[in-house]
C-alpha cells in the first residue's frame, strides 16, 4: 500500500476542528495534520469582527465538552470566543499541528491506493502543493468564508453613502450620528441594531418578514451559583446538560403546540416593547416558531434600544435605493447615510472542495448522509456537521467521537477504507435539516440528502443521538475494505 503524508487530515480549525483534533489526539494513535484557509485559528469567530459579534446559542453547549467554558457571559462576545478557541488549542498542542493559509480546493480518492490526495493553495505564498492521507474530516462548517448572500438592490450605485456587508467588516469604521439601515432579519441584524445605536443618531432594521425573539440574559444566574457550589467541570457538565434539555423541550413543545409558543413568544416580546409600538406586521412571522431559528436578544438589548429612540423596525419591499436612502414599495422613505446588508449566508459544502472518486467528481445532492457526516459512494470521508436546531458543537463532538470508534475499528482489524453503502431505491428521502431558513432552503441543490431511516436520518435531537453514538455499531451499512 502506498504511505500517506498523514492518517488523518483535519479540514479547518474552528469550533468543530478544534474539537475533532482534540477527540484524535486523545482518543486514536494515528498521525493527523490540519489546513486552515485562513491566517489564524478561530473559524467564524476569526472572520466577522462587525459591532457586537457575539454567540447565538450560550456557550455551555456551544464551548468545548473536555474544557469548560469559564467566562462570566453564557452569551458570549466574538472576542471572547475567539480566544477561547485559541487558548484550548494552545493548552492540548492542538495548535502545532495547524498548517495555516491552506486552501483545499480538491480531494481525489484512489480506490487502488486506499488514499486521498489533496490538491491544495497556499494562501499566502500563491502557490500550489498535494498532501495525502487515509482519512480526511472536513470541519470548514457550512457557509462561504469568501461570499455572503447579497441580494441586488436595485438603484444602489444612486446611494452616496457606503454599502456595508457583516462578513467583511471595515476596520475602524466611523458612524458616530450618522443614520443607518440594516436589512434582515436574522441574528446578525438583530446583534447589528443594538450594538450599532449606541452611537449611531438612528439604526433601523429593515426585513420583509419578521423573525421570532427570545430575550435571555447574558449571564445566567443559575451559572453563577452552581459554580460556587461545584467544581468547575461539574459545574460545566450540570449547565451543559440543563441547558440543552431546556433548548430541546422548547424546540418540540415548538413542534406539537406551535400555535401555543407562538403567543407565548408574541406575549413576551409584547411586554418589552414601548407603550403602543406596534406588534403586527413587525413581530407576526409568517411561519412556526422554530421552523427557523429563534433570534436570542442577550438582557432585552434589541427592545431596549427600540425603548431608547435610536432604533426602530420597519416592515416591507424595497422598491428602490436612492441617493440618501432607501424608498419601499409601499411609498415610505428610510434615510440613511450606511446601509447594511445583513442578508444571509451561502451555504458552502466542505469548505467548497471538489470530491473525486476514482476520477468521477462526486456530485452531493445525489448521495445520501450517513449518520449525519459521512456519505455514501464517498471512502474515508467526514463533513462534522453540527446541529440547526441546538448548539453546533453538540452535534459536531458527536461526530468526531464517532469518527474515533471507526478508525480504531478500521485499525484493529486492519482495514484500509470504510464505504457507506445505501440501495437509493429502498429508502425514502427526508430534509437533511429540519429547518427552512432562507439560506437553507436556497442551499438544497449543493446539499447531500437524507433520509426517513437508520443510518442515513439526520440527527436532530442530542440525547437520542448520544445513546444511539454509545450503542450503534460501526458496521451498520458500512463496506470495508482490507489493507493490501
Amino acid at each position: 500500500m502506498v504511505a500517506a503524508d498523514y492518517d488523518v487530515i483535519v479540514v479547518g480549525a474552528g469550533l468543530s476542528g478544534v474539537n475533532a483534533a482534540y477527540r484524535l489526539q486523545t482518543g486514536t494513535s494515528l498521525n493527523f495534520t490540519m489546513l486552515e484557509s485562513r491566517h489564524e485559528i478561530g473559524g467564524t469567530w476569526s472572520l466577522f469582527k462587525y459591532p457586537g459579534i457575539r454567540s447565538d446559542s450560550e456557550m455551555f453547549t456551544l464551548g468545548f465538552p473536555f474544557r469548560p467554558w469559564e467566562g462570566k457571559k453564557s452569551i458570549a462576545d466574538g472576542a471572547d470566543i475567539l480566544q477561547y478557541i485559541k487558548d484550548t488549542a494552545s493548552e492540548f498542542g492542538i495548535d502545532k499541528k495547524v498548517q495555516y493559509n491552506k486552501k483545499v480546493e480538491e480531494a481525489n480518492w484512489s480506490t487502488k491506493d486506499a488514499l486521498w490526495t489533496l490538491s491544495i493553495h497556499d494562501n499566502q505564498k500563491n502557490e500550489s502543493t498535494k498532501m495525502t492521507a487515509r482519512f480526511v474530516i472536513f470541519s470548514a462548517g457550512y457557509y462561504d468564508y469568501d461570499e455572503g448572500y447579497y441580494p441586488v438592490l436595485p438603484g444602489s450605485e444612486n446611494f452616496k453613502g457606503q454599502i456595508l456587508r457583516p462578513q467583511f467588516w471595515p476596520e475602524d469604521l466611523d458612524y458616530s450620528g450618522k443614520k443607518v439601515v440594516v436589512i434582515g432579519s436574522g441574528a446578525t441584524a438583530v446583534t447589528l441594531l443594538p450594538n450599532m445605536a449606541k452611537e449611531a443618531k438612528m439604526v433601523t432594521m429593515l426585513q420583509r418578514s419578521p423573525s421570532y425573539f427570545i430575550a435571555q440574559p447574558s449571564i445566567d444566574p443559575v451559572a453563577q451559583i452552581i459554580r460556587k457550589i461545584l467544581p468547575g467541570r461539574w459545574a460545566h457538565t450540570y449547565m451543559r446538560i440543563r441547558n440543552q434539555i431546556r433548548s430541546s423541550f422548547l424546540f418540540y413543545m415548538s413542534r406539537v403546540f406551535p400555535n401555543f409558543i407562538r403567543r407565548v413568544l408574541r406575549f413576551l416580546i409584547a411586554r418589552q416593547l414601548p407603550k403602543n409600538f406596534p406588534m403586527d406586521p413587525h413581530f407576526n412571522p409568517n411561519y412556526k416558531p422554530w421552523d427557523q431559528r429563534l433570534c436570542m436578544v442577550p438582557d432585552g438589548d434589541f427592545f431596549k434600544a427600540i425603548k431608547s429612540g435610536k432604533a426602530s423596525i420597519a416592515t416591507g419591499h424595497i422598491q428602490e435605493i436612492m441617493a440618501n436612502g432607501i424608498r419601499l414599495k409601499d411609498g415610505s422613505e428610510l434615510e440613511a447615510d450606511y446601509i447594511v446588508q445583513a442578508t444571509g449566508l451561502k451555504v458552502q459544502m466542505l469548505g467548497g472542495t471538489n470530491i473525486v472518486v476514482d476520477g468521477k467528481k462526486m456530485i452531493l445532492r445525489d448521495h445520501f448522509v450517513y449518520k449525519g457526516q459521512m456519505i455514501d459512494g464517498i471512502p474515508n470521508l467526514s463533513m462534522c456537521f453540527g446541529y440547526t436546531n441546538a448548539s453546533w458543537t453538540l452535534g459536531s463532538d458527536l461526530c468526531a467521537r464517532y469518527l474515533v470508534r471507526l478508525l480504531n475499528f478500521m485499525k484493529e482489524n486492519n482495514y484500509a477504507a470504510a464505504t457507506p453503502t445505501v440501495d437509493h431505491n429502498q429508502v425514502k428521502v427526508a430534509p437533511l435539516v429540519n429547518l427552512n431558513s432562507g439560506y437553507l432552503e436556497r442551499a438544497k441543490p449543493l446539499m447531500p440528502k437524507a433520509a426517513d431511516q437508520k443510518p442515513w436520518k439526520m440527527r436532530d435531537n442530542f440525547f437520542k443521538d448520544w445513546i444511539q453514538f454509545k450503542t450503534d455499531s460501526v458496521k451498520d451499512e458500512m463496506r470495508f475494505s482490507p489493507v493490501h
